[in-house]
């Protein structure tokens, strides 16, 4: 993968690859792009993904840590101004098989968002690198 394929506007927005495929961080930001680093190694449960995601999106106080809340917050982001967002959850094959609902509805959440910021022609990508 190239931080070029996640610096388009695009719905062909989630995308799995291993470790060695990865976008470097450094390269993501170098492009202009607002990273998010989700550990899925850390995560216990569908709540520890929801707080780690407004953490590193520095949500509003307001935020619900809920899906509806992630999703109308995904959907703005006007707080964290940049040419694209980027949510990399590492070690995804460990949520895969923890926390398979979550992990769908992650994705659910995060096309709706991307087909939200594309319409403006902003990229909103999902990785799991496994």
């Amino acid at each position: 993968m190239f931080v070029q394929d996640i610096a388009i506007a695009t719905y062909q927005c989630i995308h799995f690859v291993t470790k060695a495929e990865a976008v470097a961080p450094t390269d993501i930001k170098r492009a202009g792009l607002e990273l998010a680093h989700i550990d899925a190694g850390n995560l216990v449960g569908e709540r520890d993904l929801l707080s780690s995601l407004a953490a590193e999106l520095r949500f509003p106080s307001y935020y619900g840590v809920n899906w509806d809340a992630l999703d109308e917050c995904l959907r703005d982001l006007s707080w964290l101004p940049a040419r694209g967002y980027v949510i990399q959850v590492s070690k995804a094959a460990e949520m895969w098989l923890r926390l398979t609902p979550t992990a769908g509805k992650l994705i659910e959440v995060s096309l709706a968002a991307a087909e939200a910021w594309a319409g403006k022609g902003v990229s909103f990508h999902l990785v799991f690198v496994v």
